[in-house]
Order: C-alpha cells, then structure tokens, then sequence
C-alpha cells in the first residue's frame, strides 16, 4: 500500500468511525424538539412534527433513552422539548448503564460472534445510550461489524496489531459497499456490516485477497436483499442471522469454495457482485422503501 492509499483509507476511517450515544433517529427528534423551544423562548402549546420518511421509518420503534421504554417519535419530540438541552446538540439525553444482555446460543465462538453483535444491538434498540462507535453512520452497523471480530480475535489470540488490521478491513468493506446503496434505504446496513466481519475474520485466520473476496460473495448471494424495515428490536436478529452468514462465508471460502457468476446477482468478481448488489439497494429497493412505510404507518392496503 503507497502513502497516497493509507493516507486515503486513514481519512474514511476518520470521518466514518466516530462515537454516538442512543439510537440516532429518536435522538435527532428530540434535538429538533429541544432546539425548537430553545428558539421560540418558551414552552410551545402543541408541537407538530414533520419527519422524512426514514426518519419516521428508524424512529418509530426504536426506544427512546431515559424514556422507562417508551418508543416512537411523539416521546423523543415531548422528551426534547421538556427535558433536553440543545446546546449539547445531539446529545440531549443523560446516559444511562447499559445492561450487559448476550443471548443464549451456546458456547462455540461462532455463536458467541453472533450473541454479542446481536445483544449490543438489543441493548441499543431498547433505548440504551452508551456511546458506540458508528459505521456508515449507525450505531447498530457500527456493533455489528466490530464485535463478531473481536470475538474471534480473542478465541484465536491474535496480536493487537493483527486485531486492529482486521478490524480496519471489517469496517472499509462495510463502507465500501454502503457507498454503492447509500446512506438510508430499504436494504439493510447489518448485511453490508457482516460481509465486513466475514472479511475481517478471513484476513485474521490468514486468508488471501482471493479467500476475502469469496467470503464477501457468499455473504452477498446468501444474504444479499434484506429489508430495513425500521430501528427496533428485531434488529438484533437480523444482525445475528448476518453474521451467521457470514461466518459460514468463511468456512466455505477457506475450502476454496463461493457461488459462481451468474448464480442470481452474482458478478465476475466481488467488485462487480458489490456494484450489483448496491444497484439493487439503491435503484431496485426505491419503491420497497416507500411501500414498507406504508405498511409501518398503516397506509398500506395489504388485504
């Protein structure tokens, strides 16, 4: 690598992995709640709320901090306006202690990779606001792509550096291919995270670019095309059942083995699978996005 890509690969790394408390679409009404009293100088009467369509999507069912459990975007709007603080900007509620919750799925490190993605997310969505460092600029992405990573590094008890390196390859993959898909669509972001914890794993266990590459392909052609369908708590399950594909990813392309071009969406080569999958996020999920908020907000005639 010449100094031109380190210096380039250090700037995204920079930019992307930075540290956020509480689920981020609840919190961002409550800032412009907290803001929009702050500038009327005054407790409003009534306050009406105008959202995009993924904030609405990402704040409907995800929990709310400080709020004893209660969920959607009329709690973050009346708990900005009545308790927070604009001039802390995005974060207008208190910590709170995160319960340590991993779920039961057994006691191989596979599962354990799976259990830990999974219950950081759980504690997340249930309005935990410990800082996390994001991904792609989610908290739940940023969880899933790290810490099926470290938990194989300590199983294999592999050095810091090899550690760190690891978890740079996980966490560029994942942006690598948020950049074809975007920022908020009806693709969900747990599935580019986990090809990013399949290569990650690859490269710690010594797999070469070729092996990498076959992990990502076999993540994307089993997984590939999950639906977002909102922050909530079943966010931990779609993460866990990522990751479980693509350590199993991994398995397959250390025996030298991935899905050929032509099986459904996949390429040539993992650039072009990443490209076509991204396209399909993008472009081919436009509508999808539109009818699953119909469906959340009840606008949807599904008889």
């Amino acid at each position: 690598m010449d100094a031109v890509q380190y210096a380039s690969y250090l700037d995204i790394l920079k930019k992307e992995l930075i540290p956020a408390l509480g689920c981020t679409e609840p919190i961002a009404v409550a800032y412009a709640a907290a803001k929009a009293v702050q500038i009327l100088g005054e407790f409003p009467e009534s306050i009406q709320i105008r959202c995009s369509g993924n904030i609405i999507k990402n704040a409907k069912g995800a929990a709310v901090p400080n709020s004893g459990g209660m969920k959607g975007i009329n709690a973050a709007a009346v708990l900005g306006a009545v308790g927070g603080d604009a001039s802390k900007e995005l974060e207008v509620l208190e910590s709170v202690t995160a319960s340590d919750r991993e779920n039961a799925w057994g006691g191989t490190v596979a599962a354990r990779a799976c259990a830990r993605a999974a219950a950081g997310s759980d504690a997340r969505m249930g309005g935990c606001s410990m800082p996390v460092v994001i991904n792609s600029g989610s908290g739940n992405q940023g969880i899933a792509v790290s810490m099926p990573v470290l938990v194989y590094a300590q199983a294999w008890e592999v050095s810091e550096e090899k550690l760190y390196r690891a978890l740079v390859v996980s966490n560029l993959t994942a942006v690598h291919q948020k950049y074809y898909i975007g920022g908020l669509s009806a693709y969900c972001g747990a599935v580019c995270s986990a090809c990013g914890v399949g290569a990650g794993i690859t490269y710690m266990y010594g797999g070469d670019y070729r092996q990498v590459s076959a992990t990502i392909i076999n993540t994307l052609g089993n997984v590939g095309g999950i639906i977002c369908d909102g922050a909530k708590p079943s966010c931990a399950a779609k993460i866990a059942s990522s990751v479980n594909a693509a350590i199993m990813a991994f398995h397959l392309s250390m025996e030298n083995k991935k899905f050929l071009p032509g099986d459904g969406i996949v390429e040539e080569d993992v650039e072009e699978t990443i490209k076509a999958m991204g396209y399909i996020g993008r472009v081919g999920m436009r509508q999808t996005d539109q009818e699953i908020l119909k469906v959340m907000t009840g606008w949807a005639d599904v008889g």
